[in-house]
């Protein structure tokens, strides 16, 4: 996560969770490696060795494609303008949201039962939800504090 001041008017939250392209990529490259391992020790087996590496290609694919997790997000404020833009970012390009900052009703810090990472999670007064997900607690945290100083009239 990156946390940037391009100006006194402006922060920029980046969060590129390079952990989960890294682990989906090492599994996808195992399992087409299991796939024309198996098929050379077996040549008589033909076109079926080579199932589980497409399968496990076309799994990751699938999860890189529709995992919200892997896309990355660009949280912009700017005061002047009064705006807070979202921008996610995967293999499909990019799908920016255009918020004012005055909609923004709360900041939170969680973190899911099922997962080990945290989400940091602000709260619109239309009741949406908006979250950078895949955070260690101290960069939620951090994100957070900025958020809430940036703004200038939400406790820390």
């Amino acid at each position: 996560m990156k946390i940037s001041y391009p100006s006194s008017k402006e922060l920029v939250i980046q969060n590129k969770p390079v952990k989960e392209w890294a682990t989906l990529i090492f599994i996808s490259t195992g399992s087409i490696y299991l796939g024309f391992d198996y098929s050379s020790k077996v040549p008589e087996v033909g076109i079926v060795g080579y199932f589980p590496g497409f399968l496990g290609l076309i799994l990751t694919i699938a999860l890189l494609l529709s995992d919200r997790s892997n896309k990355a997000v660009t949280w912009s404020l700017d005061k002047d303008k009064n705006t807070f833009i979202v921008q996610y970012r995967s293999l499909l390009g990019a799908n920016p949201q255009e918020y004012s900052i005055s909609e923004i009703s709360n900041i939170l810090v969680r973190r899911p039962s099922n997962k080990l990472s945290y989400n940091l999670e602000i709260s619109l007064k239309n009741y949406k939800k908006i979250s950078i997900e895949s955070l260690t607690e101290n960069q939620a945290k951090k994100a957070k504090k900025c958020i809430s100083k940036f703004i200038g009239n939400y406790p820390i």
